[in-house]
């Protein structure tokens, strides 16, 4: 198959770049990643982390994978993209330090657009389209801490029931669906071309935790099992789902975050769940529960700006092992 203009035959492990633009300083800025080309046949996978550049689990799970896959025992392609945001990586930062812009909100991007909005088209039209299956992921980065959870995009026929059937197989428990219009992240890019796609969250608070490393190293492999690129059993998938739909309580004001809710907590109707202060720690805004549900997301890191997301409930509309209808 042809890879960035590389020819990579069968029973291959080859390391490519991605060509996005030239650069301000006349260097081309390049997206490096591994395409493992198995001697058998088999769909193409391609695993994506390093969206946000203050992400860590999901780029050390891809490079674990790429290492340990074997070209003459597998079937089908792997396209490994440790970090596809380079320029944010290197800063630690959730945007693109160049046009100030979230990678996760501009796909398919723009041909002549801003450098994050062509990254974002350059991959979607050199690699996501010559996949067969995506995943993206993420985790709460330098600001938030998250549930470890999956999500999918609920659309219609077998896109949709294909992108659930590759979320269900991490070993994770809580499974959130978007089924609104898209928002400009990677697997929307993905499912509007036919291609079935799932994303992750984890923990974040600007740390790397081993042990979602390997929950998503665990991911990854099942994938590959259920598509047959790789020989073994499924292993460590919950035998129950609790399936959520995301309530993002974004504030209309600004100011310092105090709450002293948990990841996991359950909430009622109208709960206090944190409070706007002052500098001078005076309450100027609290925010409720705008619903039941189960805590998902904080933004710890307290400074709250106009429109920022605080806290992600999750409210449940389903538990069981299988799949919603």
């Amino acid at each position: 198959m042809e890879i960035c203009g590389v020819t990579v035959t069968r029973g291959e492990k080859v390391r490519l770049s991605l060509s996005i633009c030239k650069v301000y300083d006349g260097s081309t800025l390049e997206v490096p990643m591994i395409v493992v080309n198995g001697i058998g046949d088999g769909p193409t996978l391609c695993a994506v982390g390093g969206v946000h550049g203050d992400e860590y689990e999901g780029p050390f799970a891809i490079a674990e994978i790429i290492k340990i896959l074997d070209p003459k025992k597998l079937k089908g392609t792997f396209i490994g993209v440790p970090v596809l945001n380079v320029l944010a990586y290197r800063w630690g930062s959730r945007v693109t330090p160049d046009d100030q812009k979230n990678l996760a909100r501009v796909f398919p991007g723009k041909r002549d657009g801003t450098i994050t909005e062509r990254i974002a088209y350059t991959f979607t039209q050199e690699i996501i389209l010559k996949s067969d299956y995506v995943i993206d992921l993420h985790s709460g980065g330098t600001d938030y801490s998250y549930m470890d959870m999956l999500c999918y995009f609920d659309v219609p026929g077998e896109v949709g029931r294909k992108s659930l059937e590759m979320a269900q197989m991490f070993p994770i428990n809580i499974i959130f669906r978007s089924h609104e219009k898209p928002v400009g992240r990677l697997i929307d890019a993905a499912t509007s071309y036919g291609i079935p796609a799932m994303g992750t969250e984890c923990r974040g608070e600007g740390r790397y935790r081993e042990a979602s490393k390997n929950i998503y190293l665990s991911g990854i492999k099942n994938v590959m099992k259920s598509l047959g690129m790789i020989d073994g059993e499924i292993e460590g998938t919950p035998q129950k789902r609790t399936f959520v739909d995301l309530i993002e309580i974004r504030s209309e004001h600004e100011g310092l975050l105090k709450t002293n809710l948990k990841l996991g907590q359950h909430v009622t109707k109208n709960t206090i769940l944190g409070t706007l202060v002052d500098i001078f720690d005076n309450e100027t805004h609290a925010f409720k529960a705008p619903t039941d549900g189960i805590v998902l997301a904080i933004k710890t890191k307290p400074i709250i700006k106009l429109g920022d997301n605080t806290i992600i409930i999750g409210k449940k509309y389903r538990t069981g092992k299988n799949w919603p209808k």
